[in-house]
């Protein structure tokens, strides 16, 4: 698995949060970027902008609004949900994992992190 510090105790409490009135579960951590304060994206003219516009000035990351950073570990949802896009579905839940069980294994370097991570867990 590329999430490979997830819980048993993670997946059990997505399941907790599927519901009737909920179309799907995901996982997250809260992240370190925001969009509303320290992340730019390219426009059309060649300059760069945040990715959102706050409502209102925001002087610090902790004042912006709280963002989460999927962490591809976890998906739960009902089949009705599969015959759509995920997205298109708006009652999502969020099950938040601390950051030391969202990595998710995309390069050489995160496989090397969670190696440390298990062997100062003693499991490896």
């Amino acid at each position: 698995p590329t999430s490979p510090l997830r819980e048993v105790d993670d997946i059990r409490a997505c399941a907790s949060l599927l519901t009737h009135e909920t179309d799907a579960v995901i996982t997250a951590y809260e992240s370190d970027k925001n969009p509303y304060f320290n992340m730019v994206e390219q426009k059309a003219n060649g300059f760069y902008e945040r990715v959102c516009a706050p409502s209102s000035e925001v002087t610090g990351r902790q004042l912006a609004p709280k963002v989460y950073a999927m962490n591809a570990s976890i998906y739960v949802w009902h089949r009705r949900t599969l015959a759509s896009s995920l997205w298109a579905n708006p009652r999502i839940q969020l099950h938040v994992m601390p950051r030391e069980r969202s990595i998710d294994i995309d390069h050489p370097i995160d496989f090397e992190f969670v190696e440390l991570l298990m062997k100062r867990k003693g499991l490896a």
